[in-house]
């Protein structure tokens, strides 16, 4: 009997059904709670053996929406398991690469970075801003052979002309596998000229479609694998937990657990959306607490984190102490990138808040 012929008996034969859900042998239904639902599940089993002659696995939710969660924590199963594998393609050669965007701090690149771990891949991870000529000396390493992930493409491109260097190093008309792919920088000096050919990989992680980012990368959406990925708050909390049973460096298997539940409380108590990145800092912040480096409670560091705030003190004064650490960097003999790099990990904000505060200015309202 073909599924939904079962479906359409099953329902007819039990109308107190609300909802169902039939795939692969595996029932999923609820119905009202004054129901026997033991029994119920007993006859509704036989009865499915009647029809088909093959035994079922069933579960009873409670609630229809319980029902709607369980299928979409299923279909994200689904995607995330089409990615690793397209991630595994690249890593291959069976791609040049991989465009993988959606929301910022929602696991995209902790998805990428555990997949590559578990294949026991050597990559190279790029997630701070990079000139066309650092990029073409990346891509030039280990023979043109190496693996990338470029974490947040939006803001890491530094050069319009950046991106012209990443269309040539993911297509070519070549029919082999790795395909092969000749990239070639001119410049007006010919000490700085570079021609090679790149048979590595490349996966872009991104916040915006490709088509958003740049002109030249929209080209290459029907060249490489292009995937959205969106999961809900419900999921990012069941992704947490997730990476909480993985465990973290030195930190005992309850206290990880504790951890993320800690971030999950603050969240809800703040009414601050999930950031998955906040995991390693949680867990940074509490070896810190826990070793006597830092006296604050970790849980007030954690929160004062995650709400952007620094305990005790008000806007204005924040704000002053922002642009004072952002003029003294400033004034530093280092790279423009270097600066922001450290000024971010001193105070958070974006490029556009550092450049702010070096010229004295506050938050735009």
């Amino acid at each position: 009997m073909k599924t939904n012929d079962c479906k359409k008996a099953i329902k007819k034969r039990f109308p107190q059904i609300k909802e169902l859900r039939l795939n692969k042998g595996v029932l999923r239904w609820c119905c009202n709670s004054a129901d026997n639902t033991a029994e119920l599940s007993g006859a509704i089993s036989n009865y499915f053996a009647e029809l088909t002659g093959l035994p079922i696995q069933w579960f009873q939710l409670k609630t229809a929406d319980e029902l709607i969660q369980t299928i979409s924590d299923e279909l994200l199963a689904a995607k995330e398991r089409e990615i690793r594998d397209l991630i595994g393609m690249v890593r291959k050669g069976f791609h040049t690469g991989l465009y993988l965007w959606g929301l910022g701090a929602r696991g995209k690149s902790w998805l990428v970075e555990d997949e590559l771990e578990k294949l026991d891949a050597k990559y190279s991870l790029i997630n701070a801003g990079i000139t066309d000529a650092g990029l073409l000396a990346e891509l030039a390493k280990d023979g043109g052979q190496g693996l990338f992930v470029f974490d947040d493409v939006e803001s890491i491109m530094e050069q319009k002309k950046s991106f012209g260097t990443l269309r040539s190093a993911l297509w070519s008309q070549d029919s082999n596998r790795p395909m092969r792919r000749l990239i070639k920088r001119k410049t007006a000096s010919d000490a700085h000229s570079k021609e090679f050919v790149f048979t590595g990989g490349i996966i872009l992680i991104a916040n915006t479609p490709i088509n958003k980012v740049n002109p030249q990368l929209a080209a290459l959406a029907t060249r490489i694998p292009d995937e959205h990925y969106e999961i809900t708050e419900e999921q990012a909390r069941a992704r947490l937990r997730q990476i909480a049973k993985a465990g973290f460096k030195q930190i005992e298997s309850d206290a990880c657990l504790f951890i993320a539940e800690t971030i999950i409380q603050i969240g809800d108590n703040k009414g601050v959306d999930l950031d998955l990145r906040m995991w390693r800092h949680a867990c940074n912040t509490y070896l810190a607490w826990k070793q006597g480096v830092i006296k604050t409670h970790w849980t007030t560091m954690l929160e004062s984190q995650m709400v952007k705030e620094i305990v005790g003190k008000s806007k204005a004064a924040r704000t002053a102490e922002e642009i004072e650490i952002a003029r003294r960097i400033d004034a530093m003999k280092l790279k423009r990138e270097e600066k922001y790099a450290m000024y971010s990990k001193m105070c958070g904000g974006s490029k556009a808040t550092y450049y702010r505060r070096v010229k004295g200015e506050g938050d735009v309202e």
